[in-house]
């Protein structure tokens, strides 16, 4: 590989990882800049809340069929990359989400949870290790398999890619399942936008993954994870730019 080629490899990472640092920053500054607003109180545009789940619909975790209003879920495959390396690939993943109400002093208002970009604490992220022909893996397959086809299901949504080529079971190849939920009695952090829909007022509906985020963790333990992304993304975007003009150089 010659050195421009190099070069312009470092170029690409630190524009992707330079777009990672601006946005956290920009996450950070709204988070600052918009107060907590009690649902009673809430106006159209912009909100943040704190409150409790209270679940109007429930979905399922597909692998451990317990009871949530939000399941984000993958599930990855280790191989081996061009170069040698152990790499984990996506071979399957969804989402099943619900829209539920946030209570605080107030009472309770709507929120709609599709499009939102989670932040989840490690009690709220669970991993399974699954090997071989593990009958979880059918129970997966067979419980996921109508995902690929949506919901039609009032206030759920429902979604799945990969299902109906996710398992082979032939190998003792390692699998990952990894999923985040949201569960009925979870606090909640909400930064999105809120609309009038008829007589009730709903957070999140039309909001884009990115600037719309559900949390089960504190505004404050919320800012620290995005200070320590901001960070981290800032430095490796300046090495790669350094890394980038020290291949240019004659």
């Amino acid at each position: 590989m010659t050195n421009l080629a190099i070069a312009g490899f470092f170029a690409v990472f630190a524009a992707l990882t330079g777009y990672g640092f601006v946005s956290q920053r920009r996450r950070t500054r709204r988070m600052a800049e918009t107060e907590t607003t009690r649902s009673d109180q809430v106006l159209e545009g912009l909100v943040e809340l704190k409150g409790t789940v209270r679940a109007r619909e429930t979905v399922r975790d597909p692998l451990s069929n317990d009871e949530a209003v939000l399941v984000d879920w993958e599930l990855t495959k280790q191989e081996l990359d061009a170069d040698g390396d152990i790499q984990d690939r996506t071979i399957a993943s969804g989402r099943r989400e619900a829209v539920f109400d946030l209570e605080d002093e107030g009472g309770t208002i709507r929120v709609d949870p599709e499009g939102a970009t989670l932040k989840m604490s490690g009690s709220n992220r669970h991993k399974e290790t699954l090997r071989g022909h593990d009958d979880r893996l059918t129970s997966l397959r067979e419980g996921t398999e109508s995902d690929q086809g949506g919901t039609e299901r009032a206030g759920v949504s429902i979604r799945a890619d990969g299902v109906s080529t996710l398992i082979d079971f032939d190998t003792d190849d390692r699998r990952t399942y990894r999923a985040e939920t949201l569960t009925p009695g979870d606090g909640v952090y909400v930064l999105g936008t809120a609309t009038r829909d008829g007589e009730e007022t709903i957070v999140g509906r039309g909001d884009t993954r990115g600037k719309y985020f559900l949390s089960d963790m504190s505004e404050a333990e919320l800012s620290d994870t995005f200070a320590s992304n901001q960070l981290l993304l800032g430095v490796i975007a300046l090495g790669s730019a350094a890394a980038m003009v020290w291949f240019l150089l004659p």
